[in-house]
């Protein structure tokens, strides 16, 4: 099923980022981080063993950030040249002081990554510009 979820997910991305170009004028009465958030989420789930966690180790690159739900999890993604972090409220503190900009923040099963947390005001956290994508997998 991986290929198939693949290249389905590939082009809800690239619809998501030709929607948010069609309607930058709309998206410039907010703050980057609620713009983002109304216009630059792709969200997907179809259940588990599908390869959520297979597509972000594939798909991300060195500008990206992975958010997941434990220390096990985090090293599943270690040869990935994205940063990872585990999502609780010790990193996003740290996360604060980050100077990078990512370009796609992946979220890898939210409702494990955040118990603790309000998963958009977390996010907000990370949203310097209109330009962001999150792609959240799973429920």
């Amino acid at each position: 099923m991986s290929k198939e979820y693949d290249d389905v997910l590939k082009q809800l991305v690239d619809l998501n980022k030709q929607n948010r170009d069609d309607n930058r004028h709309n998206m410039e009465m907010f703050s980057p981080s609620e713009a983002v958030w109304e216009y630059g989420v792709v969200r997907l789930d179809i259940g588990r063993g599908v390869g959520k966690t297979t597509f972000i180790k594939n798909n991300a690159t060195s500008k990206d950030l992975i958010i997941t739900f434990n220390r096990e999890s985090q090293k599943t993604f270690g040869e990935t040249p994205a940063k990872v972090i585990v999502s609780d409220v010790g990193e996003f503190l740290r996360a604060l002081h980050y100077a990078e900009v990512f370009e796609t923040i992946y979220v890898d099963e939210p409702v494990l990554s955040f118990r603790q947390l309000d998963i958009r005001d977390a996010l907000k956290t990370f949203i310097y510009n209109y330009d962001q994508t999150i792609v959240i997998l799973g429920k």
